[in-house]
């Protein structure tokens, strides 16, 4: 199993969302997932501060496509670490894909952003990630393809500003928002980096209209303090985070590796945590 099949099977959401089986998951979706979602911590609004990503294959990273071809390509890169891909090399690549594209003669009287919103529908790789503002339309992108393997759906939290307000990119600016974004060979502005913004509407591609589709976009995502992978309790070495998402997120530990660290801090070893185990079994039963 890869380095992002091993991270989201530790840190999925199936138990704290009482989540137990395909039904109950289709009813939740149903439903808008608005409800279950407004009765844990955060108030959550779903197409306004939070968004939905089905993917067909449950080893699949939450990464961008822009990234996936940066890093099949790269193989000696200048830090010496075989695959590394960095913000300049994302950069590069998508200024190439651009100018490519306008030699072409596509996108005359689009901005940057308006074309890199046309190329990712079309196939091309870019740095945006697409969501839905509907838990269906996105759960459909989970089960449409690569039948008889499992997949994953995501819920993206956006956090609010003080004015209720999430980080919103306007694609109608002739400039990217991050376009000298890059700074020497393995850094980015920090506020890029950390950045996690959706795309304002203005779908040029009726299709998004149809899904209730959107784009989320931000820096490669680098190791900071206050974000730290785990697997089985041990960091992820920080090359791979984009392996796992390309965007800053931090992720929720399910409820039962929750329970299991507590248990493990409170020092039980494995034949009492199965006694116990064992006798909450037998009192569910009664």
């Amino acid at each position: 199993m890869g380095i992002a099949g091993q991270y989201f099977g530790e840190h999925d959401s199936n138990r704290r969302l009482n989540i137990t089986s395909a039904k109950a998951l289709w009813e939740w979706v149903k439903g808008g997932a608005a409800d279950r979602l407004a009765s844990h911590k955060w108030q959550l609004t779903p197409g306004e501060d939070v968004f939905f990503r089905g993917q067909p294959n449950i080893e699949y990273g939450l990464s961008s496509s822009l990234y996936r071809v940066c890093r099949a390509r790269r193989s000696a890169p200048e830090t010496g670490t075989p695959n590394r891909v960095d913000e300049r090399v994302m950069a590069r690549t998508e200024r190439e894909i651009i100018t490519a594209m306008r030699g072409e003669g596509i996108g005359r009287l689009m901005t940057d952003g308006q074309l890199l919103a046309v190329l990712q529908h079309h196939g091309i790789p870019t740095r945006l990630i697409d969501v839905s503002e509907s838990p269906l339309e996105a759960l459909f992108f989970a089960v449409d393809q690569e039948h008889g393997v499992a997949g994953r759906l995501f819920m993206l939290h956006l956090h609010q500003d003080a004015a209720q307000r999430v980080n919103t990119i306007d694609f109608s600016k002739p400039a990217l928002e991050w376009a000298d974004a890059a700074r020497g060979r393995l850094r980015a502005r920090g506020e890029w980096t950390q950045q996690v913004a959706v795309v304002a509407r203005a779908p040029l591609d009726p299709r998004m209209q149809a899904q209730r589709g959107r784009f989320l976009v931000g820096g490669l995502n680098r190791r900071y303090s206050g974000r730290s992978y785990l697997i089985d309790r041990l960091n992820v070495p920080a090359e791979q985070y984009p392996d796992i998402s390309t965007l800053g997120v931090n992720f929720l530990n399910s409820a039962h590796r929750e329970t299991e660290h507590a248990l493990a801090r409170n020092g039980l070893d494995r034949t009492r945590r199965r006694s116990l185990e064992t006798r909450a079994a037998a009192a569910s039963r009664r």
